[in-house]
């Protein structure tokens, strides 16, 4: 095993020059920068935003933009179908289903699964901070597992609701998602 098969490395795409944003970029910027403060004030993610946003990613796409209508609407199922069951289940809200639609229909697949794998990423170190902190780790714990189990039984599903006590702005962490994802694509950088 060579040593860069063992670590992960940074690598420029194909041109040396930093990239410039489309105005698909500024929207999924505005959109999940609105939509994390509002997530951390208030812990919601209001329709009034999703909905307008979803509508402009498709509008952008049709008009000719920069995201193709398939790769919109690819987008957008990509985005939302996943976190739809994850809803179902009580991990997330529905504000976060619907904007990681909307950042789906605005970005195009495959670049919503960048903003996903980063979103989860970042997710993952604030949500495991907030209930080690709390001292819920334990507690979170068994009721993922419980619900992990029950995804493998046959028959009406039946999970384990999460406790409000220890709820995360996962708004914000889509919010970081985006702007990790901006960043990489500016200076045109990629993971291998």
């Amino acid at each position: 095993m060579t040593k860069c098969s063992r670590t992960v490395q940074l690598v420029r795409t194909r041109s040396s020059k930093p990239m410039t944003l489309s105005i698909n970029d500024y929207l999924l910027l505005i959109v999940s920068a609105i939509a994390g403060i509002s997530d951390l004030k208030g812990g919601k993610i209001f329709n009034r935003l999703t909905y307008p946003a979803i509508a402009s990613g498709f509008l952008l796409s049709a008009a000719g933009g920069e995201v193709s209508p398939t790769d919109a609407a690819a987008g957008f199922a990509v985005g939302f179908i996943p976190l739809f069951f994850v809803n179902r289940m009580g991990g997330i809200g529905g504000g976060d289903v619907k904007l990681m639609g909307a950042l789906g229909a605005l970005a195009g697949y495959p670049a919503i699964l960048h903003i996903m794998f980063y979103s989860f990423l970042l997710g993952g170190v604030v949500a495991f901070s907030i209930v080690t902190w709390q001292g819920h780790f334990k507690e979170v714990m068994r009721r993922i597992a419980w619900n992990v189990f029950f995804l493998g039984v046959p028959g009406p599903k039946v999970f384990i609701e999460g406790n409000a006590d220890y709820k995360m702005p996962f708004g914000f962490a889509i919010c970081m998602g985006v702007l990790w994802t901006s960043v990489l694509k500016i200076l045109n950088i990629s993971l291998v």
